[in-house]
């Protein structure tokens, strides 16, 4: 297998045209490992790029399918942009109309924290992309890591749609992750609505990457407008806090009223512990008050233990249940 740091752009051009999509796969996936840790392997893969952005594009075009194929023109893209606004922006112009939102997702998380108003008026002007939330993703994720108090004002003024709802996802989690007490003030200044109950909880689930006890705290004494909108938060919650720390996240569950609410925190902790510690998990099965609920769990948790442990699934078979009865 080709790897990362042997393929020049020819050699890229060979490993699309001659290897099989499970091949072009494991050399993304290799590649994306490369970047993650700064390797020189992407530096070289950047500086092969961005010295030829013409036929780094004409290569892709030659791609044939393969999983995550939209991921890697992203990739491509924000690479370009890095150094060339320009060439990126008339790529995603003039691309294809399947490929074109991922290319210009790719320019905008690299444009929208260098100059954002200008990416934000391009992206205005794009009818097949305004619309779309990975544009809109990228393009507040990177605002918000550099001015997320203007990227703020812009997403609040945005109309109602699945994109202002991504936008207030990833405008609350860059929040949270950078800077959650100036986050946590911008939630006080903010009028009760679904709204700001999204932006709570994506604020919550950015805080928790690094601290997610002060975070779970925060997010369970915070008023809700709609108090059901607290379960899918309070499930990503507590499984963080419990790969952190699964004693704190059963002191957690122990202060909880009894309903949905903790119902989704025990899931959360489940379904981080069954990993390395599936007879922990089943302990956990047990304190879920609801029979639907706890019916679903024990069915999930026997199919991803039955190549484990058929002892487990025998305990987890005796647990009494809704569909039982």
């Amino acid at each position: 297998m080709t790897q990362p740091e042997v393929v020049a752009l020819d050699g890229l051009h060979s490993l699309f045209a001659e290897n099989d999509s499970d091949d072009i796969l494991e050399w993304y996936s290799a590649l994306c490992a490369a970047r993650e840790a700064n390797e020189d392997s992407w530096n070289r893969f950047v500086r092969m790029v961005q010295t030829n952005p013409a036929r780094a594009v004409a290569i892709l075009k030659q791609t044939p399918f393969f999983p995550l194929i939209d991921d890697l023109y992203r990739l491509v893209a924000s690479v370009i942009a890095a150094k060339n606004y320009v060439f990126a922006r008339q790529w995603a112009e003039t691309a294809a109309e399947s490929i074109k939102g991922s290319i210009a997702a790719g320019l905008l998380s690299i444009w929208g924290g260098a100059d954002p108003q200008a990416a934000v008026q391009w992206l205005h002007n794009q009818p097949l992309l305004r619309e779309d939330s990975n544009c809109t993703e990228a393009l507040v994720t990177a605002w918000a890591a550099v001015n997320p108090a203007a990227c703020a004002t812009w997403v609040y003024q945005q109309p109602t749609s699945d994109a202002l709802d991504t936008a207030i996802q990833a405008l609350g989690q860059a929040w949270g992750e950078s800077d959650p007490a100036a986050a946590v003030a911008h939630v006080k200044e903010q009028p009760a609505s679904a709204t700001r109950d999204g932006f709570a909880a994506a604020l919550a689930e950015g805080w928790a990457k690094c601290d997610a006890s002060s975070a779970l705290n925060w997010y369970l004494s915070t008023p809700m407008y709609n108090e059901a909108s607290r379960e899918q938060p309070l499930y990503s919650l507590f499984s963080v806090l419990a790969s952190q720390d699964l004693s704190e996240a059963g002191h957690q569950v122990d202060s909880m009223s009894m309903g949905n609410a903790r119902d989704a925190a025990i899931r959360g902790i489940i379904d981080t512990v069954v990993v390395e510690d599936p007879k922990q998990a089943i302990l956990w099965v047990e304190c879920i008050t609801n029979a639907k609920t706890r019916a679903a769990v024990v069915h999930s948790l026997i199919t991803e233990l039955s190549d484990r442990d058929v002892n487990l699934v025998k305990q987890l078979e005796n647990i009494p249940i809704m569909w039982k009865k």
